[in-house]
């Protein structure tokens, strides 16, 4: 897929839907904040893309405070998980605070239910 057709869709707390064309956030600046066991694959995808950013990491299942997150005062734009976006507008309700969505496509669902038996030991 090209940069140039290649699109994020963000979410802000004000429940409206926005897009962004990634060659247009390429110029801006923003935060990426995850709390997620594995942060590495999408700050390597957003990298890859060439996006500017500072990544504030926390651990899986971090509860946020006010007081972790001092720094998102000073930055415009912030963007986080989509689990991680239900934690912290709740800390941060008048913030627009983005979130990239997550999505599962399973492209054998036959194979995808024989793994599933499998692992239950169902046949």
């Amino acid at each position: 897929m090209d940069i140039l057709s290649l699109t994020i869709l963000l979410v802000t707390n004000m429940n409206k839907l926005k897009e962004f064309i990634l060659m247009t956030i390429a110029c801006l600046a923003f935060l990426l904040i995850t709390g997620i066991a594995k942060a590495k694959p999408l700050v390597d995808f957003l990298a890859m893309k060439g996006l500017i950013f500072d990544h504030l990491e926390f651990s899986d299942h971090y509860n946020f405070r006010t007081s972790d997150i001092e720094a998102l005062s000073s930055k415009s734009l912030i963007i986080t998980t989509e689990k991680d976006y239900a934690k912290l507008a709740k800390i941060f309700p008048k913030r627009d605070i983005y979130y990239l969505p997550i999505s599962v496509n399973i492209d054998s669902n036959k194979l995808f239910d024989k793994i599933i038996l499998d692992y239950c030991n169902i046949s």
